[in-house]
């Protein structure tokens, strides 16, 4: 399981889900067909109406909204489908994010999604002076609008995101659930079953002018690891 961060806050800004809406859905257990073979875990299932989701010749996917203009969105490739691949193609996250890219409709969701926590650790400092920000690591460093201390330069930069799902909601810094999109009642929709017990993609995203723009990217390739 690897998670991606974006930008990220200070843990103490965590927020809980409001006990009214804290009871995500029903839960069992069941199996998750990891890489390394078979995985009983807790699953969560929700059947969402009216709901929008996306299924196409690749994935299918759909999103929950979070709070602060946020989303978590959810991927399940189809079968034969490399998810890691699909993350390389040109545009892909850009084209899973629009709300007319091909496949998306409105319909029943009837979600099967399993518990999992990730964090992650990364070194950022070798990753940044690759893309050439070298100077703040230089004894010479001009930080005046912190301290006129000198010398005064940047040593190392760590990130450690982390991402908790479970039946209270979900947590990653100050993202919480708090509920579920929704559109127009329709007479006949669609229906579309999204069982998440295979290794599968997820994207925190918020959207700003217009546009969403994604937080965390993560894989969850075994709930229990």
């Amino acid at each position: 399981m690897f998670l991606f961060s974006y930008g990220i806050g200070h843990p103490r800004d965590l927020h809980r889900v409001d006990r009214r809406q804290r009871r995500m859905c029903i839960i069992d257990r069941d199996i998750f067909y990891a890489q390394c073979g078979k995985v009983d875990t807790d699953f969560m299932h929700k059947e969402m109406g009216s709901h929008f989701f996306i299924d196409n010749k690749d994935y299918a996917a759909t999103s929950l909204t979070l709070s602060n203009s946020s989303s978590l969105t959810l991927v399940l490739p189809k079968e034969g489908k490399d998810i890691r691949r699909m993350m390389e193609q040109k545009g892909f996250l850009q084209e899973l994010l629009k709300d007319d890219t091909e496949g998306a409709d409105f319909g029943i969701v009837k979600l099967s999604l399993p518990k999992f926590k990730v964090h992650s650790k990364m070194q950022l400092a070798d990753t940044l002076k690759a893309m050439g920000v070298t100077s703040l690591f230089d004894t010479a460093a001009e930080l005046n609008g912190i301290t006129n201390e000198k010398p005064f330069f940047v040593s190392d930069i760590q990130q450690e995101p982390s991402i908790a799902l479970n039946e209270e909601g979900i947590e990653a810094s100050a993202y919480t659930m708090i509920g579920a999109t929704g559109a127009a009642n329709m007479e006949h929709p669609k229906v579309l079953d999204l069982n998440l017990n295979r290794p599968f993609l997820y994207v925190i995203s918020t959207r700003m002018d217009g546009v969403e723009l994604p937080l965390f990217i993560g894989v969850c390739s075994n709930p229990a690891s």
